[in-house]
């Protein structure tokens, strides 16, 4: 119950807060929480990843440190947008690649929609929505009910539905086949479901849902990200990425995941700043791989 009165009294101050201090305070408090998080630990190991072995201690600290800002700037922006007119919306956030998404819904084929913990994922989020297409999320669900249900009404303000993981798959699938979109994350698992997978040439731990659903559905898997501007933000929308019919199930889910995850990391090597995942899935991934007895090379392969 703190939880969520303190949830409400964050929303009640960041809509009366005049934007530039909110936007100056929410980074200010990434590098205050950096500090004292015992998540900042799994940032800077992140960062390592992404960087390479050869970085300086002082650039992987940086590195994490951003990203603990760029968290709170996104945290900050969620309490704010269900509230924001849909025109301001549309000023801040420009979508490059939309027409691959025209395309599909010209066909009446859905697909599922990834990104990761990247920039104003939210504002990409609303953005989408505010676009008109029949998206729907998946989000973790959180505990007590009503807090989740808040969090959730934060998020669905324009024009997309968002449902729990505890919802039925079969549900999604149908709504998939039907052809809406679904919009999934392609690094972090809440679900302990996942795939080792390579990722910044090091076995890491990832979700396989989203590319589970996509080959049961037959529908394409289409990579986006997100990134800050000086006057909003700017998300690129990849090109669809298809099943690959001549593999098998399994196969075919993991290709899609490594073709996925190879436009993220792309992505990531350009804008590592706006990279701001707090789960250590190479760590995890280490950990579940030490007590089968298997090294990486095994795994990679």
């Amino acid at each position: 119950m703190l939880q969520y009165l303190f949830l409400r009294l964050a929303v009640f101050l960041a809509r009366r807060l005049p934007e530039r201090w909110g936007m100056a305070i929410a980074p200010w408090s990434g590098r205050v929480v950096y500090r004292v998080s015992p998540v900042a630990k799994a940032n800077r190991d992140n960062a390592r990843h992404v960087l390479g072995p050869e970085a300086d201690p002082s650039q992987i600290s940086q590195l994490a440190r951003k990203a603990f800002e760029n968290r709170l700037l996104n945290y900050y922006e969620m309490l704010r947008l269900s509230d924001m007119p849909l025109e301001e919306i549309t000023r801040r956030m420009r979508i490059e690649g939309t027409e691959h998404i025209d395309r599909l819904v010209e066909e009446g084929r859905g697909a599922v929609i990834t990104s990761g913990h990247m920039g104003p994922m939210e504002l990409m989020i609303h953005g989408l929505g505010s676009l008109g297409y029949p998206l729907i999320a998946i989000a973790e669900h959180l505990e007590p009910e009503r807090l989740h249900q808040y969090v959730m009404g934060l998020r669905v303000a324009h024009g997309f539905n968002m449902i729990s993981t505890r919802a039925s798959l079969l549900n999604v699938y149908r709504r998939i086949k039907r052809g809406e979109f679904l919009l999934s994350a392609l690094d972090r698992d809440t679900t302990g479901t996942g795939l080792i997978v390579d990722f910044f040439g090091t076995p890491a731990w990832v979700p396989d849902g989203y590319a589970r659903l996509a080959v049961r559905a037959s529908v394409p898997v289409i990579v986006g990200f997100c990134r800050r501007t000086d006057d909003g933000a700017v998300a690129k929308i990849y090109a669809p990425i298809y099943p690959d019919k001549s593999l098998g199930k399994e196969e075919a889910v993991l290709d899609l995941i490594q073709r996925s995850l190879k436009l993220f990391e792309a992505a990531i090597r350009e804008y590592p700043e706006e990279w701001h995942l707090s789960t250590p899935i190479w760590q995890t991934a280490q950990g579940r791989l030490a007590p089968a007895g298997m090294t990486q090379g095994e795994d990679a392969e």
